[in-house]
């Protein structure tokens, strides 16, 4: 069903759209954060779906993690494994900081990524990594 052009959707509609109960669909439209209009039955204008997609999206920002780690190796050996990083973020498309620091014979990193990114990039670490206390120490990139 249309209505000045624009497709509108019933509350069944809205909810697999969505991927919530009906229910759900119900309560939004009752609290007043999805706009519907009841012709018969509850409908909702696709424009009125997205901009309520929109401003959830917009108060619910995803989840990032941010780690810190100290890298103690050559200069060279600690560029290198900070271009192997940027290499893995940019092949993934991920949006997400990543900065290091050299600073006398150690470099710091940080990345702020998504839990799930941080974690390959993690793995991808871990034979550099002695373990001290089940955590990750500082890095030896030395080893050979």
């Amino acid at each position: 069903m249309r209505e000045n052009g624009e497709k509108l959707l019933t509350v069944q509609e809205a909810s697999r759209a969505l991927g919530v109960t009906a229910k759900s669909v119900r309560d939004f439209i009752a609290s007043g954060e999805l706009r519907a209009s009841k012709i018969g039955q509850w409908k909702i204008g696709q424009a009125d779906l997205d901009a309520f997609v929109e401003s959830r999206s917009a108060r619910r920002p995803g989840l990032e993690v941010s780690l810190d780690v100290r890298v103690v190796a050559r200069l060279d050996k600690v560029s290198a494994l900070a271009q192997s990083i940027i290499e893995l973020i940019q092949r993934e498309g991920q949006t997400c900081e990543f900065s290091y620091q050299l600073t006398g014979g150690a470099g710091v990193f940080r990345l702020t990524a998504p839990p799930a990114f941080l974690g390959r990039v993690l793995n991808a670490l871990k034979p550099y990594a002695p373990v001290a206390n089940g955590r990750l120490a500082e890095l030896a990139l030395d080893r050979e």
